[in-house]
């Protein structure tokens, strides 16, 4: 799995490169057409690609936009698409059951399809009207890693050219420009962080070791971020990772039974710290509430 993460800014810059052409081709013959709900769907990691995305189109154009996880697709967009609906499903193996499902309810309800995958001769990829190949590589690890992050730049890029191509942008043109340029700029943000992160991140591991319950939280494009920190946790670390929006404290409080439950606040890390700190003091003030209240256990 860290292999794969070092890998990922050789593998974001190839998918770039490799994905830039088909992008605008595809964002251009679709705008052709009547386009109208945007559909977002994956399984997993993908899903949480997929809500990134969705959060994306909603923040920058007029598009309407939803996001599905795979597996309720058809229960869920039940009746045939009206006003040139389309489905943008991603996943990096193209092969799982779900997905290939909701690209063939897709089709069947008239939709336009387009696949975002790792896998040019998956289902998935032959399945679709239009399809966005990610250049990650194999990838051995069960956590998806570099084929997350490429899969995710690649469905932000055709984003960014569909608001373009029909005309939806409601944000200024200088944002979109930016959100272009971070694009460009990614491969090389990526290194950076890992560089780093690579030893801060080996030093928070090996602190909180022990620990098997940690709370990821996010806000906006980050709730998508906390989901898939969550997902990592688990299934590699066999933690117990409930994420929340940045927004529901009353919940994450609820839920807060130990001072030593690490509290990962999944912001701009500037924000992020800021807000922990000024309210470092009120997390222990909730503990002696608790105590004194008989809910947790009064110190030994």
């Amino acid at each position: 799995m860290l292999l794969e993460i070092l890998e990922e800014p050789r593998a974001l810059h190839e998918t770039l490169d490799a994905i830039a052409s088909p992008c605008k081709k595809t964002a251009s013959e679709l705008a052709g057409e009547e386009l109208g709900l945007v559909y977002f769907t994956g399984s997993g990691a993908s899903y949480h690609a997929a809500l990134a995305s969705h959060y994306l189109v909603s923040s920058l154009s007029t598009r309407p936009t939803n996001s599905i996880p795979a597996s309720e697709f058809s229960s869920w967009v039940r009746t045939p698409s009206a006003g040139g609906s389309i489905l943008i499903a991603i996943s990096q193996s193209g092969e799982s059951v779900d997905i290939v499902s909701a690209m063939e309810d897709a089709r069947e309800r008239g939709m336009r399809t387009v696949a975002v995958t790792n896998n040019r001769s998956s289902p998935l990829a032959k399945a679709a009207d239009f399809t966005l190949l990610t250049q990650a590589g194999p990838e051995s690890a069960v956590t998806a890693t570099k084929t997350f992050v490429c899969c995710l730049t690649a469905v932000s890029l055709l984003d960014l050219e569909l608001i373009e191509a029909t005309g939806s942008l409601a944000a200024s043109p200088e944002e979109l420009i930016s959100i272009r340029r971070q694009l460009t700029n990614s491969p090389s943000v990526v290194q950076e962080t890992i560089t780093m992160c690579k030893e801060r991140a080996r030093v928070f591991a090996e602190s909180y070791k022990e620990n098997s319950l940690f709370f990821l939280l996010g806000r906006g494009a980050n709730y998508a971020t906390a989901l898939e920190g969550a997902l990592k946790l688990t299934i590699t670390g066999r933690a117990q990772a409930p994420d929340f929006s940045r927004g529901e404290n009353q919940t994450l409080h609820e839920l807060l039974w130990t001072e030593t439950v690490p509290k990962e606040l999944i912001r701009r890390f500037e924000k992020a710290i800021k807000w922990y700190t000024t309210n470092r003091q009120w997390w222990h003030h909730l503990i002696d509430q608790k105590r004194r209240r008989g809910h947790l256990p009064m110190r030994s």
